[in-house]
């Protein structure tokens, strides 16, 4: 699956260019940043398959 583009700058998380959210501090800004870049499986025990599916759709379509 080709996901967007994640970025940041600061406290702010980039999407393809465009802002998505904000963090904490800059830190947490860029561990979210390789996250969302390089996590594309997402592991949520206990959560119906539909939200899991919503959320990838979300974050990585």
């Amino acid at each position: 699956m080709s996901g967007p583009a994640y970025a940041n700058c600061g406290k702010q998380v980039l999407r393809n260019g465009d802002h998505f959210i904000d963090a904490k501090d800059p830190d947490v800004a860029g561990a979210l940043t390789l996250l969302l870049n390089h996590a594309r499986v997402a592991v949520c025990p206990g959560l119906p398959i539909e939200q899991v599916e919503r959320m990838k759709e979300v974050l990585w379509s």
